[in-house]
């Protein structure tokens, strides 16, 4: 490469903008308890998120798959849609389940719909996760839940310090 070719794609990398995706700004970890309680009628489950900082709210899971067996006989797989509504919008994504109908445990990984989300969560990225700890009754719950993850703001849309 010639000199005058060196010089002339050095300037064009200073000119052209560089390309970066919206939600790269700021990403933070969070964690936080969360109950909820089935609905098998409305295949639903609704509940609280608590000391959590600026993710405290209410949660909504709509269930849109049957359940799928595991190797492990006591085991299912399934999905829902995951709404999580505060102060500062709403956070929506889509929750892949692994539920052990024998203890009342379970898990579940929530990819965030960065198209779906309002206020504070418009064009955010991330994962949450959901570990079930324990399940007073195993078909509707209480399910006592523990939420952790992380979340990439887009710019100029960072949650309040806590």
């Amino acid at each position: 490469m010639n000199r005058i070719a060196g010089i002339v794609l050095v300037a064009l990398a200073l000119v052209v903008p560089q390309q970066t995706t919206s939600a790269e700004n700021e990403c933070r970890s969070v964690r936080g308890n969360m109950v909820q309680v089935a609905d098998q009628s409305t295949n639903t489950a609704t509940g609280t998120i608590s000391n959590a900082g600026f993710l405290n709210g209410t949660s909504v899971a709509v269930f849109n798959s049957r359940p799928y067996a595991t190797p492990v006989t006591t085991e299912v797989t399934f999905t829902s849609t995951f709404t999580l509504t505060t102060d500062h919008g709403q956070l929506n994504g889509n929750a892949t389940y692994l539920f052990d109908f024998a203890t009342g445990q379970g898990t579940a990984i929530v990819k965030i719909d960065r198209t779906a989300g309002t206020g504070i969560f418009a064009d955010a990225t991330g994962v949450l996760f959901i570990n079930l700890l324990k399940s007073d009754t195993v078909g509707t719950g209480p399910y006592h839940e523990r939420l952790g993850g992380q979340i990439c703001f887009a710019h100029g849309s960072e949650p309040p310090e806590e």
